[in-house]
C-alpha cells in the first residue's frame, strides 16, 4: 500500500527493465555482439512478451528468470556462479508461483550440458557441470524456505492444474494463432526452431544447454497465455549465438555500442 498505484507501477516498469538488462547483459557476453542482441531483444523478444508486464507478483519474478538463465550460462566457465542458485531459489519461492522453474529449467539445462558433452560439444567447463548439478539440487530444497515450507510446490502445481482457471481465466488459457500478440509469441517459437537449426551452417550451434530450457519454455507458452514471457527471456540466448556469425560488421564491441544497447533496454 505504501506509495500508491505510482509506486505499483514504478517497482513494475524497474522489474520489467531489470529482467530484459540482464538478458541482455548476458547475450551479449557470450557472443561480444551488444548490438545485434539488442536488435533481437527489440524486435523480437519485447513484441512478444508485452502483455505480460501488467504489476502483479509475476512480474516481481521476471529478473529472477533472466538471473537464473545468465547464472546458468556464467556457470558454464565459472562454476562458483552456480552457488547463487541458492538464494535466487529461496527468494522466487517467497515471491510468486512460478518459483517452480527455477529448479526445472536448471535441471532441463544441466541434462542438456550432459548432452552437449555426450556429442563432442561440450557447453560446461570440465567438473563445472556436476558441480552445478549439486548447487541445483541445494536450490531445489531452498526453495521449501518460505512461509509455507515443501507445500508451496503442491499448491503451485495445482494451482497451474486447476480446470476453473484454463476454463474461465483467458491468460491462462492456450494462447490463439490468429491474435496479437499471441500470434507474435507462435513466431518467436517457430524463429528461434528455425535459427537453432539454420545456426549451426552458419556458424557455431546454439549449445543444448541453452535449446533444451528455450524448449521448455516454448512448450509452457503452448499451454498458456501468461507463460509467453519466459519464452521471450529463453529465447534470446537461443538466437543470439545461432546469428552472431551473421553480419559481424553489425557492431564493435565497445563503451558506445554498450551505452547505446543498454539505453535502448531502458526506454
Amino acid at each position: 500500500r505504501a506509495g500508491g498505484l505510482a509506486a505499483s507501477l514504478t517497482v513494475t516498469a524497474l522489474c520489467v527493465t531489470a529482467a530484459y538488462t540482464i538478458a541482455l547483459a548476458s547475450a551479449a557476453l557470450r557472443t561480444g555482439r551488444p548490438v545485434l542482441v539488442s536488435a533481437l531483444l527489440l524486435a523480437a523478444v519485447v513484441p512478444a512478451s508485452g502483455d505480460n508486464w501488467a504489476p502483479r507478483p509475476q512480474t516481481l519474478a521476471l529478473p529472477l528468470f533472466a538471473l537464473l538463465l545468465a547464472l546458468l550460462a556464467r556457470a558454464r566457465v565459472r562454476p562458483r556462479a552456480a552457488l547463487w542458485l541458492v538464494p535466487l531459489c529461496a527468494l522466487w519461492s517467497n515471491v510468486h508461483g512460478s518459483f517452480v522453474l527455477g529448479p526445472l529449467v536448471a535441471g532441463v539445462s544441466l541434462a542438456g550440458g550432459w548432452l552437449d558433452a555426450r556429442r563432442g560439444a561440450p557447453s560446461f567447463a570440465p567438473r563445472a557441470l556436476r558441480f552445478a548439478a549439486l548447487c541445483s539440487v541445494a536450490a531445489l530444497a531452498a526453495t521449501c524456505i518460505n512461509p509455507l515450507g515443501p507445500r508451496a510446490w503442491s499448491y503451485a502445481l495445482a494451482l497451474g492444474r486447476a480446470p476453473a482457471l484454463r476454463a474461465f481465466v483467458s491468460e491462462w488459457q492456450p494462447p490463439s494463432p490468429f491474435g496479437l500478440p499471441d500470434a507474435y509469441a507462435h513466431g518467436l517459437l517457430g524463429a528461434t526452431v528455425l535459427a537453432a537449426l539454420y545456426g549451426p551452417r552458419r556458424g557455431r550451434a546454439p549449445p543444448l544447454a541453452d535449446v533444451l530450457p528455450f524448449l521448455l519454455a516454448g512448450a509452457l507458452s503452448l499451454a498458456a497465455v501468461r507463460n509467453a514471457v519466459w519464452l521471450g527471456l529463453a529465447a534470446l540466448p537461443v538466437l543470439s549465438v545461432a546469428l552472431e556469425a551473421r553480419g559481424t560488421s553489425l557492431d564493435a564491441c565497445n563503451e558506445k555500442t554498450w551505452a547505446i544497447s543498454c539505453h535502448n533496454v531502458a526506454c
